[in-house]
């Protein structure tokens, strides 16, 4: 898998319910490092954790895996209601990269329904992500928007919905 110009790595969070939800992205394969510990990853891990009530349990590559662990936080949303972001590769394909779990304070009051991409930590996560994200190509992404990706089950008027 090292000879692989990018590396597929999968992240595991889980809520303060017991509610799993995963999100993945590209990497450059690093090859003098274990591609976990690398210097993309190194950069991201960081900005996602202040992003999300729901604690990282889980870091998966090609190649490697790496638990990790602490308790998680307390949010009105679940695994399952998702900060999606918007992305144009090099190749002009768009791809959603959603996140469970995520704090208020990341979305525009009162909706909460818009990503406050301007303002940190929105703005840092936005910049970290294009800066060592690649497409499958090894391309860079551009950021188009961002926005709160509810579950249908989490909607008004649904049976399970749960007013914020």
């Amino acid at each position: 898998m090292a000879d692989e110009p990018t590396q597929l790595i999968i992240n595991s969070f889980m809520d303060g319910n017991g509610k799993t939800g995963t999100h993945a992205y590209h990497v450059e394969t690093d090859t003098s490092s274990d591609i976990l510990t690398g210097t993309a990853v190194a950069a991201i891990t960081p900005v996602l954790i202040p992003m999300s009530a729901a604690t990282l349990i889980r870091q998966i590559s090609r190649t490697t895996e790496r638990v990790a662990g602490t308790s998680a936080g307390s949010t009105p949303y679940t695994c399952r209601d998702k900060l999606a972001l918007e992305f144009v590769d090099s190749l002009g394909n768009h791809r959603t990269w959603k996140f469970g779990a995520a704090l208020q304070s990341v979305f525009v009051s009162p909706e909460y329904s818009q990503f406050i991409s301007t303002a940190t930590p929105g703005s840092t996560l936005k910049s970290v992500l294009t800066a060592n994200m690649v497409d499958r190509a090894g391309g860079s992404y551009t950021y188009v928007r961002g926005y709160r990706d509810r579950s249908r089950r989490q909607r008004p008027g649904s049976k399970k919905f749960v007013g914020y």
